[in-house]
C-alpha cells in the first residue's frame, strides 16, 4: 500500500513537472512564434519601426518572419486589410497568439507620424500633457525608458527625413543639456528672427549625425539647425533645412494642420478642432501628379515633392489643391493604378509639410455624363479607403461645373457625398456651383443637407466686377458657407506671364478679408498662363526650391497675402470713364487746373472745391481733389492717398487735354504694372518740363502719343528708363514743336514695330541721341522724320530692317539734305544716296 502510494506519489509529481515544462514552454515560446530582423518583439510586443510617414498593413506584415497566417485588427477587433493604417493599441494575431502593436514615434495614436507627433512628445516631456502606456511606449524613441528632448529630437529628425529611425541607430541627437541655452538666447534676442553662427557656437556642438539640433522656446520645438547655416526660420516645418529670406522668419505656425486638427462647419464658418474660426489659405495646380499634360515641360513629380512642399510652408501656406480628374477619370485605363500610386505619394508629401490637402475633381467636360461621374465615384472611394477619415484631406467634387442651373450640381452631390461619407464621416467636402463656380446664389434655398458642406466659388482679374461679387456677396448674405477654392490676380485665359492686375487681386481679397473666407490661389507651376508662377518662356523646369528670382507677379502677389501685407498701395481706377481722363472730374475744371501734384497723405482739405472717390474698389482709398491756385481763377489737382498711389494697367489718356496745366509733382506714383501710356500728356500745350525719372517703364508696351501737341514741351527725364517691352512709340513726341534736345538712349526699341511721326513737327529739335536704337522688327516708319529741319545729324545706324515699299519723301519730308544720316542698312543707303549726299 505504501509503495503503491509512493507510485502515485511519483507519477503525480511526474505529471506536474510535465504540465510546468508545458506551461512554461508555451509562455516563453510565444515570442518566438515570430521574429524580425527589424523590429524587436518582446513580452507579447512588436515594436515597430515605420519607414513611411503613414503606417499601414503591408508594410508591417512585411518585417514579420511566421510559420501561421497574420491578420491585423484595430481597437474595435475590425479585421484591417492592406493600405489601412496601423497605430498603437492596434493587435496581431497569430495563431493563437495575440501581440500588441507599438508603433515607434506614433505618439497621436493615428497611424500617421507628423508635427503632430512631435509636438504632443514634446509638451509630455515638459510635463504639459500625459502619454497612456503605449504613447510613452511609442515615444521612447531612443530606447532608454524614458522621454526625454532627446527622443523629440530623435523624432523630429525623423519626420523631415534627415536620420534613421530605428532602435539600432547610434546617431541620435542628446540634446538634454541644451534646452536651458536655447531659450536664454531667446531672452536676450528677442527682437532677432535670425539664429546664426552665435547661437551654434554658444551651444557647442560637436560631430552630430547632420549636424542638427532641436532648439525650443515657450515649451514648442521650434526648429532644427545646421551648422554651416546662417539664417532659419523659426518653427520651421519644412522637410529640408535650408537658408531662406528673412521675411519668412515670423510664419505663424499656428495655423498649419497639426495645431488645429479636424475642420468642420458651423452655421457658415470653417471651424478647427477647438472651436475656433478657422482659414485656409494655399495654392492650387493645374495638373494632376503623373499627368499626361506635358506641355510647357511641367514636371509634376516636382512640383509635389516634399521640398517644394516644404517652400509652400515656408512662405505660410496651410493648405494645397491638387486635381485629381483629367488623367484620373479613365479608371479602366491600364495606368489608373499607378496614377493612384502617383498621387498618393503627392498627398502624403503634402500632409508630411503639416498642410491640409483639397482633392479637385475635374470631370473634363461640359457636364458630368454616367460614366464620368461613376469614375468620380471610383477615383473617390479609392482614395477615401486608402486615407480613411484622415482629417487632412478634403474632397472638392466638382471643379467649375458648366451647368448653368443648380439641379445637376446637386444630384452629382447626392451621388459622391454618402460614397465618401461611408469611409470619411468628418470629412470637409467643397460643392461646385453654376456656371463655372461663378453663381453659388444659385443654391440659395436649396441647400445641401449634409453636415461639414462648403460651397465654391472662383474670380480672376477681369472677372473681378460688381456682378461677379454680387453673386458671392448674396451667398454670403443667405449664410451659405464659402470658400474661394480658385482664384488669381491674372485672366485666366491670357498667354502672358506678365498679365497681372493688383487692383482688382486687392478688390477681390479685400472681400474675402472682410468675411474671412478660405481661398486656394492659383496656380503652382510654370507654364506660358498668366497666372503661372513661374515663366515657362524665361524657365523650363520647376526649381523645387522655388527661388524668389523666378516667380512671376502673381506669386509675390500671393506671398504678400500669406504674411498679412494688404495694406500700403493704392491703386487708381482702371480706365478712364471720358474720352479725356476723369482725374479733373469734369469738362468745366478742365481749362483751370495749374499743377498736377501726387500727394501721400490722404488729408482732404475742407477748403476742396472738388472731390471724388478715384480708387479702383470706390472704398475711398484714393482721393482726386481741387483747391484753389495761387492763379486767380485757376486750381491745383491733388490726387492723394497714404502711402504710393499705383497707376492702373491702362493709364492711357490720363491727363490728356489739361491745356493749362505747366506742372506735375510724379514723386509717389507707382507705374510698375503700368502697360500702356498712350496719349498719357497728350495736349499739354503748356507744359515746358516734366520729371518721368520714378517712372518703372519695365511693363509698358504702348507710349502712342504720349507727348502729342506738348507744343510747350522742352525737356523730359527719362532717366532710369528702359522700357524693354515696347512695341509701338508712334507720333510720341508729334507735334512738340519746341523740344530741341532729346535724349532717348536708355529706350530698348528691339521690339518696336511702330515708329510712324515719332519726331513728326519737331521743327526746333537740334540734338537727338538715339544712337543706341537696334529695333529688329521694323514695320512702319512713314514720317518718322518730317518736318524735322534743324538736325545737323540722324543716327540710324543700329537701324537695318526698313518697312518694305518706303520712300524718303515720306521718311525725311521736308529734312534739308545736308543733314547727315547714318545707316546701317545698304539697301536703304543705296536708295537714299541720291538725295542725301552727306548719307553714311
Amino acid at each position: 500500500m505504501k509503495r503503491l502510494k509512493h507510485e502515485v506519489i511519483y507519477i503525480f509529481l511526474i505529471l506536474i513537472f510535465v504540465i510546468t515544462i508545458v506551461i512554461k514552454f508555451s509562455f516563453s515560446s510565444s515570442d518566438s512564434i515570430l521574429s524580425s530582423s527589424e523590429y524587436e518583439i518582446k513580452n507579447n510586443t512588436i515594436y515597430a519601426v515605420p519607414t513611411t510617414y503613414n503606417f499601414r498593413v503591408e508594410e508591417l506584415l512585411s518585417k514579420i518572419n511566421s510559420s501561421n497566417e497574420l491578420s491585423v485588427y484595430n481597437t474595435n477587433n475590425e479585421l484591417l486589410v492592406n493600405g489601412n493604417k496601423v497605430s498603437n493599441g492596434y493587435t496581431l494575431k497569430s495563431g493563437d497568439s495575440t501581440y500588441n502593436i507599438v508603433v515607434l514615434g506614433d505618439v497621436t495614436d493615428d497611424g500617421t507620424i507628423n508635427l503632430g507627433d512631435v509636438s504632443k512628445l514634446y509638451n509630455a516631456y515638459i510635463g504639459k500633457t500625459n502619454l497612456n502606456s503605449n504613447g510613452i511606449k511609442s515615444g521612447d524613441t531612443t530606447n532608454d525608458q524614458k522621454i526625454d528632448l532627446g527622443d523629440v529630437s530623435k523624432l523630429y529628425n525623423y519626420f523631415k527625413g534627415n536620420s534613421p529611425f530605428s532602435y539600432f541607430d547610434d546617431n541620435m541627437i542628446d540634446v538634454d543639456n541644451l534646452v536651458d541655452k536655447a531659450n536664454s538666447y531667446y531672452e536676450s534676442n528677442t527682437n532677432s528672427n535670425l539664429l546664426g553662427t552665435n547661437l551654434i557656437n554658444e551651444l557647442q556642438i560637436d560631430n552630430n549625425f547632420n549636424d542638427q539640433v532641436v532648439i525650443t522656446r515657450n515649451g514648442e520645438v521650434e526648429l532644427a539647425i545646421k551648422k554651416q547655416d546662417k539664417c532659419y526660420r523659426k518653427s520651421a516645418l519644412n522637410d529640408y533645412i535650408y537658408v531662406v529670406d528673412e521675411e519668412y522668419c515670423n510664419v505663424d505656425v499656428t495655423k498649419f494642420a497639426s495645431n488645429n486638427g479636424r475642420l468642420h462647419v458651423e452655421g457658415s464658418k470653417l471651424m478647427n478642432s477647438k472651436g475656433e474660426e478657422f482659414r485656409l489659405m494655399g495654392t492650387s495646380n493645374a495638373i494632376s501628379p503623373n499627368s499626361s499634360y506635358s506641355s510647357c515641360l511641367r514636371q509634376a513629380d516636382k512640383m509635389y515633392s516634399k521640398k517644394s512642399m516644404s517652400v509652400l510652408n515656408s512662405w505660410g501656406a496651410n493648405g494645397f489643391r491638387m486635381f485629381v480628374g483629367k488623367s484620373f477619370w479613365d479608371t479602366e485605363a491600364e495606368e489608373y493604378s499607378l496614377r493612384l500610386v502617383d498621387l498618393y505619394n503627392a498627398i502624403d508629401n503634402i500632409i508630411a509639410n503639416d498642410l491640409y490637402v483639397i482633392l479637385n475633381w475635374n470631370s473634363a467636360s461640359d457636364d458630368p455624363d454616367i460614366s464620368r461621374t461613376a469614375a468620380a465615384k471610383k477615383t473617390f472611394s479609392d482614395i477615401v479607403n486608402h486615407y480613411g477619415n484622415d482629417y487632412h484631406i478634403i474632397y472638392e467634387i466638382w471643379n467649375e461645373p458648366y451647368a448653368t442651373t443648380w439641379e445637376p450640381i446637386k444630384n452629382h452631390a447626392d451621388e459622391l457625398i454618402p460614397m465618401i461619407r461611408a469611409k470619411a464621416p468628418d470629412s470637409l467636402i467643397l460643392v461646385g456651383t453654376p456656371s463655372l463656380d461663378s453663381r453659388p446664389d444659385l443654391v440659395i434655398g436649396n441647400e445641401l443637407s449634409y453636415k461639414n458642406i462648403m460651397y465654391t466659388h472662383h474670380t480672376y482679374s477681369g472677372s473681378v466686377n460688381s456682378e461677379r461679387l454680387g453673386y458671392l456677396q448674396k451667398a454670403i448674405d443667405a449664410g451659405l458657407p464659402m470658400f474661394e477654392s480658385e482664384c488669381s490676380g491674372a485672366p485666366a485665359e491670357m498667354i502672358r506671364e506678365d498679365y497681372y492686375n493688383p487692383a482688382q487681386s486687392r478688390a477681390l481679397i479685400t472681400m474675402l478679408n472682410k468675411y474671412n473666407i478660405s481661398y486656394m490661389y492659383f496656380c503652382w507651376e510654370t507654364g506660358y498662363w498668366a497666372y503661372n508662377f513661374i515663366s515657362i518662356y524665361k524657365y523650363k523646369t520647376w526649381d523645387e526650391n522655388v527661388p524668389d528670382s523666378q516667380l512671376n507677379q502673381v506669386a509675390f502677389q500671393f506671398k504678400r497675402w500669406l504674411k498679412g501685407d494688404y495694406s500700403t498701395e493704392s491703386y487708381l481706377m482702371t480706365e478712364n470713364t471720358q474720352e479725356d481722363g476723369v482725374y479733373y472730374k469734369d469738362d468745366k475744371y478742365r481749362e483751370k487746373i495749374v499743377s498736377v501734384t501726387f500727394n501721400n497723405k490722404l488729408d482732404v482739405p475742407e477748403n476742396t472745391v472738388a472731390k471724388w472717390d478715384l480708387s479702383f474698389n470706390q472704398d475711398n482709398s484714393v482721393i482726386g481733389y481741387l483747391v484753389n491756385s495761387s492763379e486767380e481763377g485757376m486750381y491745383d489737382l491733388v490726387i492723394a492717398a497714404d502711402g504710393y498711389i499705383n497707376l492702373s494697367k491702362y493709364p492711357r489718356k490720363m491727363f490728356k487735354g489739361l491745356s493749362k496745366v505747366k506742372s506735375y509733382d510724379l514723386r509717389y506714383v507707382k507705374t510698375e504694372m503700368a502697360d500702356n501710356f498712350s496719349s498719357m500728356f497728350e495736349g499739354n500745350s503748356s507744359l515746358e518740363s516734366i520729371d518721368l525719372s520714378t517712372f518703372d517703364a519695365s511693363r509698358v508696351r504702348f507710349m502712342t502719343g504720349m507727348f502729342y501737341r506738348c507744343t510747350s514741351l522742352k525737356t523730359v527725364n527719362f532717366t532710369n528708363w528702359s522700357a524693354p517691352k515696347l512695341l509701338n512709340i508712334g507720333n510720341m513726341f508729334g507735334s512738340c514743336t519746341s523740344l530741341t534736345s532729346l535724349d532717348l538712349s536708355m529706350f530698348d526699341v528691339s521690339k518696336v514695330y511702330d515708329f510712324r511721326n515719332i519726331f513728326n513737327g519737331d521743327k526746333n529739335l537740334t540734338n537727338l541721341n538715339i544712337s543706341t536704337w537696334k529695333p529688329n522688327n521694323v514695320k512702319y516708319i512713314d514720317t518718322m522724320f518730317s518736318e524735322v529741319e534743324n538736325l545737323s545729324t540722324i543716327d540710324l545706324s543700329g537701324f537695318t530692317t526698313f518697312e518694305e515699299g518706303y520712300t524718303y519723301e515720306n521718311v525725311f519730308k521736308n529734312v534739308p539734305s545736308t543733314t547727315t544720316i547714318k545707316t546701317g542698312n545698304s539697301s536703304f543707303k543705296t536708295t537714299m544716296q541720291t538725295t542725301y549726299p552727306s548719307l553714311n
